[in-house]
């Protein structure tokens, strides 16, 4: 049975996330998020719903229309809504859907933290060495998932230079982990300069697509030689 929204879940979830990854947020991401759950909840929990620009802006007290749209942005970035119909332009309004959260996670968290607060002096020091085993492979996947996410981010200056297919797959190649999923491979550089990068990795994809129209030149040609010759 599909689990329905609720404003605690959602909060709930976002506010675990600002926790993990408060670098990332000003209070501006909360108070935009926290507005569109608000706005969900008075239309019913409707799976869909427009969220117009102009009427987010004036009920969390924001003035500019481009720090509106790269909250935004990152909001569906971040995963916690997305976007079924684009808007145009900050007249019309997104068609959005906000993406659904599990409550049990946040229960069965809550239940290890509790168990932990409860560990007597006399067994902490063993149970606490174990539980530190058991976390620690945990630990390094949310801080590599952190990065790429810090990574990606970093990518969208390069939006007005680039296209989003050329941005995509650069991301996804350099943010393939190793085996052990302590690093990806953007990390693993001795050197690094992403605008450099980029300019090699344009450069390659050209390259790339410059071979594919040539060998297709060449087969066409070789095709045209081998009718005349049968000729």
């Amino acid at each position: 049975m599909e689990k329905k929204r609720n404003g605690y879940s959602l909060t709930r979830t976002w506010f675990d996330f600002a926790g993990e990854h408060p670098e990332l947020l000003t209070p501006t991401h909360t108070a935009m998020y926290l507005y569109l759950v608000d706005l969900n909840n008075s239309l019913g929990w409707k799976d869909r719903f427009f969220a117009p620009a102009k009427q987010t802006m004036h009920f969390i007290s924001l003035k500019s229309y481009n720090t509106y749209s790269k909250v935004f942005k990152d909001l569906v970035l971040f995963g916690f809504i997305r976007i079924i119909k684009e808007s145009k332009n900050q007249y019309q309004s997104n068609l959005i859907t906000l993406s659904k959260f599990d409550i049990t996670q946040n229960k069965a968290r809550d239940k290890h933290l509790t168990k932990q607060t409860e560990i007597t002096n006399e067994d902490k020091g063993s149970i606490v060495k174990q539980e530190n085993n058991k976390t620690n492979k945990q630990v390094n996947i949310e801080n590599i998932e952190s990065r790429k996410l810090k990574f990606q981010i970093s990518l969208q200056k390069f939006k007005n230079v680039y296209e989003n297919e050329i941005l995509e797959s650069f991301f996804k190649y350099w943010a393939e982990p190793n085996k052990s999923n302590t690093q990806f491979r953007m990390e693993e550089q001795n050197n690094w300069e992403t605008s450099t990068r980029l300019e090699r990795w344009v450069k390659g994809e050209k390259n790339k697509n410059f071979q594919k129209k040539a060998k297709s030149r060449t087969e066409v040609i070789l095709s045209v030689v081998d009718e005349l010759t049968k000729k």
